[in-house]
């Protein structure tokens, strides 16, 4: 017979208090990861029509159903669409797009294995046309699969869209020669075209822009002009060169409209046709990529920018606008956790916010002035995504088309701010509670740190790659510092990283000071703390397990150069990447003796002799770069004696999306912070498929 010992009789009488403990109405890892939602909408002009997509992951097939669907806000009738092939991938777009008299409804998704365009007459009964995954077209087979931003002509004639031109034939048995902005893995630069399709005919035609790529497009009122973004270069630094240009008809030569440093895209004509609004980086090129709003009027080329006060005081980019009227908008922007939705009128420099009644976050859909109707996706932390309309005037909700209710049990959510650690900036953060959870009861702490670094807003899970909701039911606090160099809370807190080189030690005493803070607040236990992050994230918890040992355990998800230098060498005359490095890093030239000590000082693998803390990490076998990377680490870990495991994905890349894969992933942290964190005699929630080896 197998002895027990103390640890293993620890296990057993932890294990009996762990199951009397459990509450009934708790969420498994299967549950959390496994809610539909609502991934894209459309309301249509008259604004009596809602179309949604509703994403349903299916683990015993391992891909997500995508359903089409069709409200009518009139009488409430609510039918299917068109079912579409199941994706693999939960963040697959169909582009969505009514037509001007809303009787017909555009949109792409998977086919009998590829990808098809249809269009859908919603008021005659199975009447979905399909248009094949390969368009013929003048310059060669036009993939649906690539198309991208789909807009109606105002006489609802013809479907654009923009398209990538066919790759030219190469000559297999040469190299290629690459500049200086090239960058693995082997992409040359694509160039966008405009395609056009005749809904009634099915003839499709391309247009190509001369010297042009294009980025986004809209119709004029008059259904002749165009207006396009588009930039002399396709390349990975082309989309910093987009301007606006004005076509008088498809086939035109087209005119600089808005011709400045940064991108100019997402246009949006005015009912009256004199004004375009877009999003833009006001005449600066930023790899931050904060988008604000510009209003340029047609005739003469003026531009003015009606939320430069909110960016000033919230640091927050524009996430959505739409036209209500010739002189007056209605933009969604970042503000904290969420989104603020702003009334602005042209002639007055002072937006009006339009308060809507729900919780959480409201990602604009779009709004139909005449009906006085404004519809949006709501979220939250604990609420899958579903789909609601408000009176315009008002913001009071008139419907909701909510996917299934929420469990009970739901963990509670905080907001907290605290001072950083020189006490120049408040940093804020959220702090997800078991149901039920005391305020002076020490539980373990499981720190996760965003990607980006860029702000989450309150959506569901937090958007987040690991089951944060799951672990909270497992009976951990989860704290989400939002660490400096992010938007929604002042420029000071969004650009201090670049203003003071400062990738990793200041987020990183970020994350301590409010590990800290909970800890006197008699919430966390000292003890059992856990740090965990995706992409930047997963490179801050590599900084930080070599700066401290008061980590238990860490996981690291798809986290880039461990070695910044390295990757430094490969774009020391890259014009992009190095601007990335300036305005996102803080980093000067790796040539530069200053800015190269400031790498090597920044760099996880700097500090691999000084980590005792167990760390998982988790990559995709798509992204061998990242790999590496994480291979440099991981080996670092093992040659000195650390506990690390290191898995791969199949069919993943940056982020796992496949459902059964973001389950296994959801179950292995689990298992791994457990064994290294325990929960102790507070309830634990595993996965239902069982399993109790640590990874």
């Amino acid at each position: 017979m197998r002895r027990l010992g103390v640890v293993g009789l620890l296990g057993c009488l932890l294990g009996a208090a762990q199951a009397a403990e459990r509450p009934p109405t708790a969420w498994s890892l299967e549950e959390v990861l496994s809610r539909p939602w609502v991934s894209e909408a459309a309301l249509s002009n008259d604004g009596e029509r809602l179309a949604y997509v509703v994403m349903t992951p299916d683990l015993a097939a391992n891909r997500y159903r995508m359903d089409v669907r069709m409200r009518e806000l009139r009488d409430g009738d609510d039918r299917r669409v068109a079912e579409l092939e199941p994706t693999p991938a939960y963040i697959a777009r169909t582009e969505l797009t009514w037509s001007p008299d809303g009787r017909r409804l555009g949109f792409i998704g998977g086919r009998n294995g590829g990808r098809g365009l249809f269009v859908a007459d919603v008021e005659t009964e199975g009447g979905v046309r399909s248009f094949e995954a390969g368009l013929p077209s003048a310059v060669g087979v036009i993939n649906v699969g690539t198309l991208g931003q789909m807009r109606w002509s105002p006489d609802g004639r013809r479907l654009g869209f923009t398209v990538p031109l066919p790759d030219a034939a190469g000559d297999a048995r040469q190299p290629f020669e690459v500049g200086p902005n090239w960058a693995p893995p082997f992409v040359t630069e694509r160039v966008i075209a405009l395609g056009m399709l005749d809904v009634d005919t099915g003839r499709i035609s391309v247009h190509a822009l001369d010297g042009l790529s294009v980025h986004s497009f809209a119709w004029a009122p008059d259904g002749e002009r165009l207006a396009v973004a588009a930039a002399t270069r396709g390349d990975y630094g082309g989309f910093m060169r987009t301007d606006l240009y004005l076509l008088d008809t498809v086939d035109a030569q087209p005119r600089p409209l808005v011709a400045q440093p940064g991108p100019d895209v997402n246009p949006r004509w005015s009912p009256d046709g004199r004004r375009i609004a877009f999003a833009t980086q006001a005449g600066r090129i930023d790899w931050d990529q904060h988008h604000r709003l510009g209003i340029v009027e047609v005739a003469v080329g003026r531009v003015i920018y009606p939320l430069e006060s909110h960016w000033a005081r919230h640091g927050g980019h524009v996430e959505g606008y739409t036209w209500l009227g010739d002189l007056e908008l209605l933009a969604s922007a970042q503000q904290g956790f969420g989104v603020v939705h702003l009334r602005i009128d042209v002639h007055d420099p002072r937006p009006q916010p339009l308060q809507l009644e729900d919780e959480g976050v409201a990602t604009l859909v779009g709004a139909a002035p005449r009906a006085q109707r404004l519809a949006a996706v709501v979220e939250d932390v604990t609420r899958a995504p579903a789909l609601a309309w408000f009176d315009l005037r008002t913001g009071r909700r008139q419907g909701l088309i909510e996917l299934g209710p929420t469990p009970a049990g739901a963990p509670l959510v905080e907001e907290l701010r605290w001072p950083s650690a020189d006490g120049t900036l408040r940093i804020p953060g959220l702090l997800v509670r078991p149901p039920g959870a005391k305020a002076n009861e020490r539980r373990p702490l499981l720190v996760f740190v965003n990607g980006g670094p860029f702000t989450p807003r309150r959506w569901y899970n937090l958007g987040a790659e690991y089951p944060l909701l799951a672990f909270a039911q497992a009976g951990y606090l989860v704290f989400m510092p939002n660490t400096r160099g992010r938007g929604g809370f002042g420029l000071p807190l969004r650009h201090a990283i670049r203003n003071h080189r400062d990738y990793a030690p200041g987020p990183f005493s970020d994350v301590m000071t409010g590990i800290d803070r909970l800890v006197a607040r008699g919430e966390a236990d000292p003890g059992r703390i856990g740090m965990m992050g995706f992409s930047y994230g997963g490179y801050l918890t590599a900084y930080a397990i070599g700066q401290t040992d008061r980590f238990a355990a860490a996981s690291i998800m798809d986290a880039g150069s461990m070695e910044i230098t390295n990757w430094a060498y490969t774009i020391a005359v890259n014009e992009p990447k190095r601007a990335v490095s300036r305005d996102l890093l803080g980093f000067g030239s790796v040539y530069d003796p200053v800015a190269r000590q400031a790498m090597i000082d920044q760099s996880p693998m700097t500090y691999v002799s000084r980590v005792r803390t167990p760390t998982l990490f988790e990559y995709g076998s798509a992204r061998t770069e990242t790999v590496n990377a994480g291979l440099m680490l991981y080996q670092g870990l093992l040659a000195h004696g650390v506990h690390a495991r290191m898995l791969v994905y199949p069919r993943t890349g940056h982020g796992i999306l496949e459902p059964v894969l973001r389950v296994e992933s959801g179950r292995r942290n689990l298992q791994w912070f457990e064994k290294h964190v325990p929960v102790a005699a507070v309830f634990a929630v595993r996965s239902s498929r069982g399993g109790t080896e640590a990874p």
